[in-house]
């Protein structure tokens, strides 16, 4: 009930659950919980947003959270996969613990490194638009380690990132490892290919997506 009332201010007096007649200042509602302990968090202040986050560590958001506090740090980056492991089933696939939870896999962060589980993570956040899924999908594709390599296929997954994503700089980027995917072949061959790759995303997104 409290957490539906009240929300933090933004420069607690006391940084500390509030239990019975703590000595906190509360605000009225204007934000969530999760909302505000995420600002807190995106803006660096995470020695004030752990304790809190402590509290609701059962909720996934919280969670997710305390991930991401752990793989900011690279002393403590390995707990933040135990941290995505608990949140990222319950959670819908554009939570960030779902993405979190696929590159701990992708890059062996607090656990084996797992090409397999990592694209089963970032397949469930690509199927909910999250841009951020499809370059590492490409990525997995390419050095050919769940089946002989498929440049088209790496290629696709490029292609639809340089579709969703708003970052001019890394739709540059991608086109670049698109392109480098065929550098090899000749010109028509080359340009027939990538515009495969954008067929198939196209295709892919049809399929896929919704909306």
């Amino acid at each position: 009930m409290l957490g539906a009332m009240y929300c933090f201010p933004d420069t607690p007096p006391v940084v500390r659950p509030p239990d019975g007649r703590a000595r906190i200042r509360l605000l009225p509602v204007n934000q969530s919980w999760e909302a505000t302990l995420k600002s807190w968090v995106d803006s660096g202040r995470h020695s004030e947003a752990i304790p809190w986050l402590v509290r609701f560590r059962r909720q996934p958001w919280a969670q997710a959270l305390l991930g991401e506090i752990r793989l900011r740090d690279p002393e403590t980056a390995h707990k933040a996969f135990a941290w995505f492991r608990r949140a990222a089933p319950h959670s819908a696939g554009d939570h960030p613990a779902v993405l979190g939870l696929a590159r701990c896999y992708q890059l062996g962060i607090g656990v084996a490194a797992n090409p397999v589980m990592a694209r089963h993570w970032y397949l469930r956040a690509a199927r909910c638009e999250v841009a951020e899924a499809f370059e590492p999908l490409g990525d997995i594709e390419t050095p050919g380690v769940l089946r002989p390599i498929n440049c088209v296929r790496a290629g696709m997954w490029y292609a639809i990132g340089c579709a969703t994503l708003e970052d001019k700089d890394r739709v540059g980027e991608l086109q670049n490892k698109t392109w480098e995917l065929f550098w090899t072949r000749p010109d028509h061959d080359r340009g027939c290919a990538i515009g495969r790759c954008f067929d198939d995303g196209l295709k892919w997104m049809a399929d896929n997506w919704n909306d």
